[in-house]
């Protein structure tokens, strides 16, 4: 992965922006010796992401898979409502309540169910 540096020029979205630069790394990109200079490893802590709310997922379900959002809110529904394999779905709020922490066990024991593989990993849990 390119970490840009110092020496290139880059836009304030850190983009490149200097076609001569950018020739430089397609052609090391394409198998060209280059010399690595410096490491660094360093641990980092990430917080996990917010759960979807029915909006960013349609738009995300949109982009991945091109799925219109009534076929998202169908999906979503059925995953709901037959299977019990998520929280109310029609919420634009994308944090979980206390009430949510109540249904969990419900919802891990359906997944279980589902998705057999998924049973070790939730026994974890």
């Amino acid at each position: 992965k390119l970490q840009p540096h110092d020496e290139l020029e880059l836009d304030d979205k850190n983009r490149m922006i200097d076609r001569f630069q950018l020739e430089v790394i397609k052609a090391a990109d394409k198998g060209e010796k280059g010399t690595v200079e410096k490491r660094e490893v360093k641990e980092e802590k990430r917080q996990p992401p917010m759960p979807f709310n029915l909006s960013k997922l349609q738009i995300t379900a949109s982009k991945k898979w091109g799925y219109k959002p009534k076929e998202t809110l169908d999906i979503v529904q059925k995953l709901y409502e037959t299977h019990q394999l998520l929280t109310y779905p029609r919420s634009d709020n994308q944090y979980l309540s206390e009430a949510h922490l109540e249904n969990a066990a419900n919802i891990l024991s359906a997944i279980q169910k589902t998705s057999p593989n998924l049973a070790a990993s939730i026994q974890s849990v």
